[in-house]
């Protein structure tokens, strides 16, 4: 799952694979929140690159736990 504030439907269309909950204000930097499990990574400034890099983290600490 991944709950984001202010990360454009653009980047988060291409997150085919997650339940995404998006939020919007006009005050906060891009930040997501992935959460996989019982494991979460928090990522400011989000974009596409960072997003898919936190899902890549998540789910190798999943194969080495």
């Amino acid at each position: 799952m991944i709950y984001t504030l202010n990360v454009s439907e653009e980047i988060l269309n291409k997150f085919k694979n997650f339940e995404v909950h998006a939020y919007y204000d006009n005050f906060s930097l891009p930040t997501a929140i992935i959460v996989e499990d019982s494991n979460i990574v928090l990522i400011n400034d989000a974009n596409y690159d960072r997003i898919s890099f936190g899902v890549i983290q998540l789910r190798g600490r999943e194969k080495n736990s």
